[in-house]
């Protein structure tokens, strides 16, 4: 190897290397994104650290505490079967962000190839996969997952399932559309010159080049599924109790909404908090990825 490539190597790994570095400190220069990373850092260590700063257990019932109202023994109050309030929305952190990181997870890992290949062959395999795309994006998203939630039953790992199915066609669009436009650059024509195969352009030459829209739309995307949990259990169909969470918890307060409003008060603040997090996040990351609106706000 000669000097010039081992300079070039050495380069793009200091390049690497700064890379996160570089990218959060460009974060935190767009306003509200360092308030809503902190949301988060604190979100993510209460569901990390639920066993040990809940204070009591959030199945645990208190027959001689029902109904009580916020006090220093229970700071968010308890609900109608005596069960500590504060611990239940530390432990909902849990279900929400495992949702919310599992149906992303779906998402992805089936919206990225559909739309890699949908977008770079496109002819009939492209009106195949976009008309399926279509259709269930003609679909309310809340109505799907209780189709899907209804066929496959009450629980975590089906809510999660579900909620992920409903966001699959908004990466395979974004996806398709990136590639669309990355597949007529020249460094693409420049790989099919040499003769390389298609599924080494897609995933050596394209997909790097199409990542930044799918790292927003991710982040968007959490506050989407935590939602979409948070509704389906108000309904009744998520995830079933003695299971702490928010969604469910605004369910068992809805009808004491006059006499507890706390019951519904908290665990609603957590869902409002936490998206409105997410969503300063994913606009950040937006401003800081795309080169134009970097370079307005003075990012690059």
């Amino acid at each position: 190897m000669d000097q010039q490539s081992i300079a070039l190597t050495t380069l793009a790994k200091r390049q690497r290397r700064h890379l996160v570095p570089d990218l959060l400190r460009n974060l935190l220069k767009v306003r509200l994104a360092g308030a809503g990373l902190a949301v988060l850092a604190v979100i993510t260590f209460c569901a990390l650290a639920a066993d040990w700063i809940s204070p009591y257990s959030p199945i645990a019932q208190n027959t001689q505490a029902m109904l009580t109202s916020p006090s220093a023994a229970f700071p968010m109050g308890t609900d109608q079967a005596g069960r500590d309030m504060l611990s239940r929305v530390i432990f909902g952190s849990q279900v929400s962000l495992q949702v919310g990181i599992i149906a992303v997870g779906v998402a992805i890992l089936t919206g990225i190839p559909l739309g890699l290949a949908s977008g770079y062959y496109g002819g009939k395999l492209d009106d195949v996969i976009m008309r399926i795309m279509d259709a269930v994006l003609a679909i309310p998203t809340i109505v799907l997952a209780l189709a899907i939630v209804a066929a496959l039953g009450p629980g975590l790992w089906n809510v999660m399932f579900a909620v992920g199915v409903t966001a699959v066609p908004g990466y395979a669009r974004l996806v398709r559309a990136s590639t669309l436009s990355a597949r007529e650059r020249d460094y693409v024509t420049a790989a099919k010159a040499i003769g390389a195969r298609a599924p080494r352009i897609i995933f050596l030459h394209i997909w790097p080049n199409v990542t930044a829209p799918i790292i927003v739309q991710a982040s968007l995307g959490m506050s989407r599924a935590i939602l979409a949990e948070a509704s389906l259990s108000f309904l009744g169909v998520g995830v079933p109790p003695p299971t702490a969470t928010w969604g469910g918890m605004l369910n068992g307060g809805f009808a004491y909404l006059e006499l507890a409003p706390w019951l519904s008060v908290f665990p609603g603040m957590a869902i409002f908090v936490t998206v409105l997090a997410f969503n300063f996040v994913g606009d950040a990351l937006r401003d800081v990825l795309d080169p134009r609106l970097g370079r307005a706000l003075g990012l690059k």
